[in-house]
């Protein structure tokens, strides 16, 4: 009887085994990092992880963020020029998240998907400033230099508003 017992006990922890093992590895890819979520306490951690496999434990979850370079689009954005000429503007604001920011992104934001509508947001305001400092004329003339400029404003108005990420270019 006690090779059936510990027949009995080696087959649940082998079970246990096989399905709290998977349930506790998560995987990170090259392009994403993330912060520990437990679901069962619901605090989250401390340290931002990297690329990799991280052991979370079974109520563990990671909250994954992409750190390659995302674009906020804004089709048929409407701005008034600086002669008050409505203007209809198609704008990709290019920006990465701050991989050390992560924690504040998801105290502030919860996801990268409500971030990523916040930058949009944020950034058609610093697009219809920045076309009314331009006059019909000198917006179609000097192109380049509305670009050079609204990126200047995106890069300043970033960091005062403390968006946790970096604009990398604007079309």
């Amino acid at each position: 009887w006690k090779i059936g017992v510990a027949g009995g006990i080696f087959f649940v922890a082998a079970l246990l085994t096989a399905i709290l093992v998977p349930l506790s590895l998560h995987k990170l890819s090259f392009d994403e990092v993330a912060i520990e979520y437990n679901t069962v306490s619901r605090e989250l951690g401390t340290e931002v992880l990297t690329e990799g496999l991280h052991d979370t434990g079974p109520s563990g979850t990671l909250l994954k963020f992409k750190t390659t370079q995302r674009e906020g689009k804004m089709t048929q954005l409407r701005a008034l020029s600086a002669d008050s000429i409505e203007l209809f503007l198609d704008v990709s604001v290019f920006y990465s998240i701050i991989k050390n920011d992560i924690r504040k992104v998801i105290d502030k934001f919860s996801d990268q998907e409500t971030h990523d509508k916040f930058i949009v947001f944020f950034s058609e305001a610093v697009v219809r400033d920045t076309a009314a400092t331009f006059t019909a004329k000198q917006f179609y003339l000097q192109r380049q230099s509305f670009q050079t400029q609204l990126q200047a404003a995106l890069v300043l108005k970033f960091a005062s508003a403390s968006a946790d990420a970096r604009v990398d270019s604007v079309q």
